[in-house]
């Protein structure tokens, strides 16, 4: 449906209204639900069914802003509506868990980009923060807890950083290990620098770049480096993993002794909030 048409259908809409030399709020509120849905149509399409009542109160606001805000469905590709009636029909799944009477708009600042990205967003992991992030922000008990910079946070993880946060968001922390040797000439070197159970678990996809991960975890705010838990199961574990090097380096003439330097990457105060946003949001 071309955007004039749709722009046509509102004025005509609108002008008929005004005819109306007093108008109750419940002709506006009507009349705001229906130029609401011209839009939805045109932005959407199809993809919007009549029973996604919730994606409608949702953002309504967002679609009285007009078409300059969302891509109209008559200007993407088919890849790009399979996505979007994907990841639509995934957002109202989350927000039926959401009682209607506390259904809140959802602020441009927020439901804007993150609708912009969801036509793009394949990746399942990523498309759930954005997902998880919209249920917060539509929820009038939790709605302030949805800070707008979770939508960069989200634009600039991978799907494997995804599946980090999904991990420590149930409470877990991810313990590191240094082996440190004390040298004959009197000088310290580490290896086996910040080893998690990351490199070996079957939690990423791409172990190997574990550590790159944790380092824009650390830069975005979200992790932060803290003392190793006494005796917590994830140290035995990569102890055993680091075993082969332990062995070698012991058997090097030039160390004198070693030891497993231990420590652990935790979620910092904003990162609480960003995983409870974003990806534990049915426990809010």
């Amino acid at each position: 449906m071309p955007c004039s048409f749709v722009a046509r259908q509102v004025s005509i809409y609108v002008i008929a209204h005004q005819k109306n030399k007093i108008m109750t709020e419940e002709q506006i509120t009507k009349m705001a639900a229906e130029v609401a849905k011209i839009l939805a149509k045109d932005i959407y399409g199809d993809a919007l069914k009549p029973g996604m009542t919730q994606i409608g109160k949702a953002i309504e606001t967002v679609l009285g802003l007009g078409n300059t805000v969302l891509t109209p469905i008559a200007m993407v590709n088919d890849k790009v509506k399979n996505i979007r009636e994907k990841n639509l029909i995934r957002l109202e799944s989350k927000l039926k868990e959401i009682e209607p009477a506390k259904i809140a708009d959802i602020h441009p600042e927020i439901a804007v980009p993150v609708l912009r990205k969801l036509d793009y967003t394949e990746n399942e992991d990523l498309a759930n923060l954005f997902l998880n992030l919209l249920k917060t922000a539509a929820n009038i008990d939790t709605a302030h807890l949805a800070h707008p910079a979770f939508v960069n946070l989200i634009s600039n993880i991978s799907p494997d950083e995804a599946k980090i946060l999904n991990f420590m968001s149930k409470g877990e922390c991810l313990c590191h290990i240094n082996i440190k040797t004390n040298n004959i000439n009197g000088s310290f070197s580490s290896f086996g620098l910040y080893t998690t159970i990351l490199e070996f678990e079957d939690i990423l996809q791409f172990k190997t770049n574990s550590k790159i991960y944790l380092s824009n975890l650390i830069g975005l705010g979200i992790i932060s480096d803290f003392a190793s838990p006494k005796n917590h199961p994830q140290i035995s574990k990569i102890e055993e993993f680091l075993s082969p090097e332990w062995k070698r380096l012991s058997e090097l003439s030039t160390i004198k002794n070693q030891k497993f330097i231990r420590g652990s990457y935790a979620l910092t105060d904003f990162g609480e909030l960003f995983v409870k946003c974003c990806t534990k949001n049915d426990e809010l």
